[in-house]
């Protein structure tokens, strides 16, 4: 069985390949380039080192996260790249569980940690038992407090390593209540060879995709993702504040309506009783004409208005009492 192990995740760019438990050859890089300039690179010159033939390949093994999001999204698309071409399944191993198999046998509890940015880390927590990995905490993105807490509680001897160690350590030292120690050099970073290694236990308990189906997996949003959240909710708030100051100036509108309302019902009052004592002889219900032509009862107010319907192009229904009670003549 012969595993490509790529691992692009972090700081370092890695190239290995592994058959049969039996590491072939290994490129690792952790230099002032980035991956889009060495991955492929390293490829070729490893290929030409210990004359692969790409098409032997039985699996290419990529740690599909998390990390960095432009060095994660390099390493799929190499991958995926290279499966597409050969006709190749792909393994996705966990980033943080390739760091881990790197002190593939250590007796103490093996804690990961990858510098995430804003004080937190991409990190878990692991134990051998039995030649095999036991995985105590998946991997995750957490604050440095929540995991050293988490050693803390375990209350047994933890090994770091990792690229966010030289950015942890102030606090580890300060925090970390158990025995501790820090891998060293050669085992303290990703290595693709540890990334095939374990890509080749999946292998066989068949854990295998497809190029098109492999997804890096990032385990939050990059930092334009949140920003662009950010905005949206912003834009959210404050079209949920103008739809409210718009309401309350509708509503301060119709209020102060209401005392000119009252004004013109107060008048209308008025005409009915100045009709009253005018026609004392008719009766309550006599019907009566308006100067419009209209036949209406004067006990209904709506009667003794008129609609000024120039006003309508607004949208708006004006009502407009009549002033004279004169304009109403008795229908015989």
């Amino acid at each position: 069985m012969k595993i490509l192990g790529l691992d692009s995740s972090g700081l370092v760019a890695s190239v290995a390949v592994v058959e049969d438990d039996v590491l072939l050859g290994e490129f690792t890089v952790n230099y002032k380039k980035t991956h889009s300039q060495t991955l492929l690179p390293m490829l070729d010159e490893l290929a030409k080192m210990i004359e692969l033939d790409l098409n032997t390949l039985d699996a290419i093994a990529i740690a599909a996260g998390p990390g960095s999001f432009t060095g994660l999204r390099i390493g799929s698309a190499t991958a995926k790249g290279l499966g597409l071409a050969l006709d190749k399944p792909l393994i996705s191993v966990p980033t943080v569980d390739a760091l881990a198999y790197n002190l593939y046998g250590h007796r103490d509890i093996i804690c990961p940690l990858m510098d995430a940015r804003r004080n937190q880390t991409y990190t878990g927590l692991y134990q051998f038992e039995d030649e095999k990995m036991q995985v105590l905490c998946p991997q995750c993105v957490v604050g440095i407090d929540e995991i050293v807490a988490k050693i803390n509680e375990n209350n047994a001897p933890v090994v770091f390593l990792g690229d966010g160690v030289p950015v942890f350590t102030a606090y580890i030292e300060e925090n970390c209540k158990v025995p501790y120690s820090f891998a060293p050099a050669h085992v303290n970073k990703q290595r693709a060879a540890a990334v095939a290694a374990l890509g080749e236990e999946y292998y066989k308990a068949g854990k295998l995709e497809s190029a098109e189906e492999h997804k890096p997996e990032y385990l939050r949003l990059s930092q334009a993702e949140r920003e662009r959240q950010s905005r949206m909710s912003e834009r959210s708030s404050d079209s949920f504040e103008r739809l409210a100051r718009q309401k309350l100036c509708l509503l301060g509108t119709a209020l102060l309506q209401i005392p000119r309302a009252l004004r013109w019902l107060f008048h209308i009052l008025g005409t009915l009783n100045g009709l009253k004592s005018k026609f004392p002889g008719q009766r309550q219900n006599q019907r009566i004409r308006t100067a419009e032509g209209r036949i209406c009862c004067p006990n209904n107010i709506i009667t003794l208005c008129s609609c000024n319907r120039q006003l309508q192009k607004d949208r708006m229904l004006y009502i407009k009492p009549y002033s004279r009670p004169l304009d109403f003549l008795i229908e015989k």
